[in-house]
Formats: structure tokens, C-alpha cells, sequence
């Protein structure tokens, strides 16, 4: 995975070249964050797992088409597991049993991880699809993360270290001012290991992440 990770960056840093125009736009903002896995899946299901992140990146355009894009993420990702208990309400009068349900919480997967991914993100607005002035600018990504999981509940409930994941995402940016824009992004991390909650069955976990961020332009010609 490191040579791969190696190789992905070689690429980039061998694409930034083709062009002599530089625009780098920096942005932060916030989000959610949910877990996919063994334990449960809590994909836009905020009753079980609604997780708050804080994200910060840049993207330095390569070409009309192409940006190469950093993100970093400090999140708390969980799941919460709900079961049906039956309980028995006894009524003093009557002396008669009444079943009603009750919905138990048990808190399954508690941590925290901080991510860092490196994307190679294809723009729309890029001249072909839609004008480059465009205030409605979509683009998709694709990349490689690190991503350092810690168990800060001390719940003994996640496999802390550094995991690997394949990034995909979308972003769609709205320039309200020619340098200034308010962004959302939809990001998904395919852990390359199935490990990181203890349970190793079927397919590996997921994580997925939703944020708004505002971004501005830096512009340097050289």
C-alpha cells in the first residue's frame, strides 16, 4: 500500500507541471461523519449515528480539467446498536400484566480518526462540460487516506492504528463572490482492512462523510 500510495503521488506531482497558471483554493468547514461495517450500518442513519467532523483542505489546479486535492478530517465516528426489550407493567388494581416495548441503546463502536487524503479531482466547470466562470462548479475525486483510529472512550471497542482507505467523493461548490465559495462534499473511505472493529466477516468497513465548507481562491501566475 505504500508503494502504491508513492507511486499516486509521483503521478500528481508529475501532472502538476503541465500547466503554468496557478490557482489554489483552501477552504474548512464541518460535518458528520458515519460508519458502515460488521457492527451495523449507520450510512444517513442520524438515530444511530450522528458524529460531528471538522475538515480543512486545498486544491491546486493542474490544468483546466484537473486538481489535485489534500484533505484532512478530525472526526468522531460511532455506531449505536438499538434492540426491542419487552417489558411487564403490572397494574396494582387489576393485578394484570401489560407488555410495552422499550427501545434499549447500547453504544457498539465509540472512537475517533483523523484522516488525511490525497485526490486527483476532475472538474466539470472545466470549459468542455460547463463554462469555467460557472458559479455552479460539480467535481468528482478519486484518491488514496490514512486515517489514525483511537479509542478515546477507552470502551475497548475498535482496533486503534493507522488504516488505509480508497477515496471517492463529490463536491459541489458555489462561488457567490468571484474568489469566495460555499461548498458541500460527500466523501467515502473503502478501508482497505476489515479489522477495524473487531469483527472481520463479509465485505470491509466503510466510513462516509458529509460537510459544507467555504473556500476562497489564492491566485499566483508565475
Amino acid at each position: 500500500m505504500k508503494k502504491l500510495l508513492l507511486q499516486f503521488v509521483i503521478i500528481l506531482i508529475s501532472l502538476n507541471g503541465l500547466s503554468q497558471d496557478r490557482i489554489l483554493s483552501i477552504y474548512a468547514g464541518g460535518g458528520f461523519q458515519d460508519y458502515r461495517g460488521d457492527r451495523g450500518n449507520g450510512l444517513w442513519d442520524h438515530e444511530r449515528c450522528t458524529w460531528g467532523s471538522v475538515h480543512f483542505g486545498a486544491d491546486l489546479r493542474i490544468s483546466n480539467s484537473f486538481d489535485v486535492k489534500l484533505l484532512l478530517t478530525g472526526a468522531h465516528m460511532g455506531y449505536i446498536q438499538k434492540r426491542e426489550v419487552k417489558l411487564l407493567l403490572w397494574e396494582m388494581e387489576e393485578n394484570q400484566g401489560e407488555p410495552e416495548t422499550h427501545i434499549e441503546e447500547l453504544e457498539d463502536l465509540s472512537s475517533a480518526m483523523y484522516s488525511a487524503s490525497l485526490n486527483l479531482q476532475y472538474k466539470f466547470a472545466n470549459g468542455y462540460l460547463l463554462k469555467q466562470s460557472s458559479r455552479l462548479a460539480p467535481a468528482v475525486y478519486l484518491g488514496i487516506g490514512v486515517n489514525e483510529i483511537k479509542d478515546i472512550m477507552k470502551m475497548n471497542c475498535v482496533n486503534v492504528g493507522t488504516y488505509c482507505t480508497i477515496n471517492v467523493g463529490l463536491s459541489i461548490p458555489y462561488r457567490f463572490l468571484p474568489r469566495v465559495y460555499l461548498a458541500y462534499n460527500l466523501d467515502f473511505g473503502f478501508f482497505t482492512s476489515d479489522k477495524l472493529d473487531f469483527v472481520d466477516k463479509g465485505g470491509n468497513d466503510l466510513h462516509m462523510q458529509n460537510s459544507l465548507v467555504l473556500g476562497f481562491d489564492l491566485i499566483k501566475r508565475r
